[in-house]
Formats: structure tokens, C-alpha cells, sequence
């Protein structure tokens, strides 16, 4: 019995745990956002759709740590049936995950100017979406948590294709952030500081995708894999907000922005056409910002040449063109 129990409800409580703990964070998240930022409506609408996914999801899964807990406790039985709360979980999770890579498929098409990539992330996401929805349909149809192992083809499609997408992500955020650097040591810190933000959140969502493929396919026989499963939406939607809400941070970098609400970040690296024409660089902006040294003074490019030339006011047209003010 107490082995039933451990490999069973241990995991099952565990994973609901962390699984209530992230939806905090993420209600706290939520707030900050809102009361700190006014993005375009579609972006509002999108943080109001993840958090309301995942507050069906949390109240999906008590429902389901009571029914195992309190309605049938002590009922060995019962502790190996699959329950439908469970097999609801990527209904939940695969929505919320095709949120996060779509925006993010977006902001690289923004960034990159090339659709080629934008593309490929939207095919992976698409594709590792539809498995998850197959798996979920699937396991309608198990009534035993042992029968599991009858969802491993398709839930072998799902992982891959997840990983697959989240690596590319972070792959292309990186780099395209890199290209952006400018030789100008405040500019380039704060890149530094987006691009370790934009690896921590993609490889918290790539590490927990791994972790549940290892304990689903090699710790058979228990429901250890219901840890991580349980947070994968959640480790999208704070992951997502992290994001949105860090622009705060990056524009206390820069020192004065602009008002418009939208043009924070990862927005900041543009195409900058200094009016002494000393360096350009090829990125984007996407609308007025205004650039300066926290210390109001000059700022040193990274040769150590100063700059004589900061803050600069910048203007989107074709390119993001910055005059000296």
C-alpha cells in the first residue's frame, strides 16, 4: 500500500504543489503587467486568455488531488484508474504553448525581417500542438494509468516537436539579439541582460518538456511524470509574462523611453543610423525611443572611443534613424 501511495499520489500531490505555487507567481505576474504597461489590445487579450486557461486548469486539477484524496481515500483501486481531469491537461497546456511560441514566432519576424524562420517555428508548434491533442484524445479512451504506455508514439511526436520549437526559439532570440550589439557598452549590457532573460525562460520550458519525456518513458510503472506534466502550462504562461513584464527593467536601463506603450526591450535594437556616421547596425525598432546614459554623461563604445554624441533621439521610418538632441 504504501508504495501504491508514494508512486501515485506522491507525484500526483508534488506536481499539483508546484502547480499551485506557479499559478501565484502567475496571478502575480498578470497584475504587474497590467498595472504597468498598455500594449496594443491583441497583446492584453493574449495575457487575459493564458490566465484564464490556467485558472480552468488549477481548478481542473484540485478537482481531481480530491477525487483521488477525499472521495475514494484509502481506495487502492481506485489509485490506478485514469481519471477524465487527467486526460484533460493538454487541452489545457497545448493552447497556452501555441500562445507562447505564436508571439514568439512573431517578435523574430519582427526582428529577423525573414519569414523563413517565423514559419518554421509555427510548423513545429502546430505540429507538437496536434499530438498533444491526439494524446489527450487518447487517453479518454485508457482506463488504467499502466495503459499509459499505449500514448508513447504519438506522445514521442508531442516531446520532439516541443523541444524542437522551444530550442529554435531561444536559438533565434539569441541571435538575433547578438547581431544587434553596437560597440556602445550600455547598449551592449543591456543586450547581454535580454538575451540571459530570453535563455532562462527557454530553457525552463525545454527542461521540463526533457524531464517529463525521461519519467514518462524511463520510470515505468509509476506517475512520476505527473510532476512535470502538471506545470507545463504554467511554465509557459510565467515564462511568457516574465518576458513581457522584464521590459520594465530593460527601460530603467536605458533611462528615458518612449510613451507609446509598446516599444520596450526587446524593441530597443534597431537599424541605427548615427548622424556622425560612425556605425550602423542591422535589427529593428518600432517606434520613437529616446536613448541615454543613466548618468545623463557620455557613454564608451566598447574600443573605448566615447561616444560625445548620447542621448539620441530616435525615429522609425524605414530604418530606425537616431539624431543627436
Amino acid at each position: 500500500m504504501s508504495r501504491e501511495v508514494n508512486l501515485t499520489l506522491g507525484p500526483m500531490e508534488t506536481g499539483h504543489a508546484c502547480n499551485l505555487f506557479l499559478m501565484g507567481v502567475l496571478v502575480v505576474q498578470t497584475y504587474q503587467y497590467y498595472s504597468t504597461f498598455k500594449d496594443p489590445s491583441l497583446i492584453q487579450i493574449l495575457v487575459a486568455f493564458v490566465l484564464l486557461i490556467d485558472i480552468l486548469q488549477t481548478s481542473l486539477m484540485t478537482y481531481m488531488v480530491w477525487t483521488y484524496t477525499v472521495t475514494h481515500f484509502g481506495d487502492l483501486v481506485f489509485l490506478s484508474k485514469s481519471v477524465w481531469m487527467l486526460s484533460t491537461i493538454p487541452f489545457y497546456s497545448v493552447p497556452i504553448s501555441w500562445v507562447v511560441q505564436g508571439f514568439f514566432a512573431w517578435r523574430i519576424r519582427m526582428l529577423t525581417k525573414r519569414r523563413i524562420f517565423s514559419v518554421i517555428i509555427l510548423i513545429l508548434a502546430s505540429i507538437q500542438g496536434l499530438a498533444g491533442i491526439g494524446a489527450g484524445i487518447g487517453s479518454f479512451f485508457i482506463n488504467t494509468t499502466a495503459e499509459n504506455v499505449r500514448l508513447q508514439p504519438i506522445a514521442i511526436i508531442w516531446f520532439v516537436f516541443a523541444i524542437s520549437c522551444d530550442s529554435l526559439i531561444t536559438a533565434m532570440m539569441v541571435w538575433t539579439l547578438t547581431r544587434a550589439k553596437t560597440g556602445f557598452s550600455e547598449t551592449d549590457t543591456l543586450i547581454t541582460k535580454i538575451n540571459r532573460g530570453v535563455i532562462e525562460t527557454g530553457l525552463s520550458c525545454t527542461i521540463n518538456v526533457i524531464v517529463d519525456a525521461i519519467l514518462l518513458f524511463r520510470v515505468g510503472g509509476t506517475d512520476m511524470h505527473l510532476i512535470p506534466v502538471m506545470m507545463v502550462g504554467k511554465v509557459y504562461s510565467n515564462s511568457f509574462l516574465f518576458l513581457l513584464n522584464s521590459r520594465a527593467r530593460y527601460r530603467k536601463a536605458l533611462g528615458p523611453t518612449d510613451r507609446t506603450g509598446f516599444d520596450h526591450s526587446l524593441d530597443y535594437v534597431g537599424t541605427l543610423k548615427f548622424a556622425s556616421g560612425d556605425r550602423s547596425e542591422d535589427t529593428m525598432g518600432l517606434s520613437e525611443v529616446v536613448v541615454a546614459p543613466r548618468d545623463g554623461g557620455q557613454e564608451s563604445r566598447a574600443d573605448g572611443e566615447s561616444t560625445n554624441s548620447l542621448p539620441w533621439k530616435c525615429h522609425r521610418k524605414t530604418s530606425l534613424e537616431c539624431q543627436k538632441l
